[in-house]
């Protein structure tokens, strides 16, 4: 419970990495095999951050795109979290069940992130929490105009409404919400959420410093 962790939690919405389930506009341009394997290791990446601020008492939550999977992704992640599926009809009512489903736990800082950036770490995360003392929001935009991270310190269900996800639309629509309903907000640095092979090539030629081994063995192996 709530007790344990100090009212600080991190939801993590993840799926098998399984061929065309996963990256599927990366697959059209590597192929399927590199999209899985791609995708699978920003995943593990973001499970390792994450679990590196289960130390601090801050709760780690795992929620599968689909309940049938859940047994697998704790094989995966070598049960780890706390694992719950995904409920909802679309994004927006996937990310709002999950809120407030830990906030009903008794959680009071709250953070999701998916698994698509491979540029989040621990201390942006543990620097977003923080901020969550202060605005009642904090939001990560990515480079396509989405986000790769949201913060909430209570729950918010008109922040997730008519928004088109998948879209360049969904950060903008989503910080008029927060001004519209007077929440105070704080927005993180931009990050490149990789979906396609250029999203991919600009995300690499812009952190070479800071590519994982493991990253950079998939990169090397299949020559991309």
């Amino acid at each position: 419970m709530a007790g344990v962790y100090n009212h600080n939690a991190i939801i993590v919405f993840a799926r098998l990495p399984v061929k065309g389930k996963v990256k599927t506009r990366l697959a059209k341009d590597v192929g399927h095999d590199f999209a899985v394997s791609f995708y699978k290791v920003c995943a593990e990446h973001t499970f390792n951050e994450i679990l590196k601020l289960k130390e601090n008492s801050i709760a780690p939550f795992l929620f599968c795109s689909d309940e049938n999977e859940i047994d697998e992704v704790k094989k995966w992640s070598n049960d780890k979290f706390r694992y719950y599926p995904q409920l909802g009809n679309d994004l927006g009512e996937r990310m709002l069940n999950a809120f407030n489903k830990v906030f009903d736990e008794g959680y009071k800082k709250v953070i999701l992130v998916g698994t698509d950036v491979p540029g989040i770490n621990a201390k942006l995360i543990s620097k977003a929490l923080a901020h969550l003392e202060n605005y009642d929001c904090v939001v990560g935009p990515s480079e396509d105009g989405g986000y790769y991270l949201i913060g909430l310190n209570s729950a918010t269900p008109n922040l997730f409404d008519g928004i088109s996800w998948s879209t360049d639309l969904v950060f903008s629509k989503t910080v008029e919400t927060l001004e519209t309903e007077n929440h105070s907000y704080l927005v993180l640095e931009k990050l490149i959420d990789v979906d396609t092979i250029d999203d991919l090539k600009k995300w690499r030629n812009n952190n070479k410093s800071l590519i994982s081994n493991s990253v950079k063995e998939i990169l090397e192996s299949f020559n991309v």
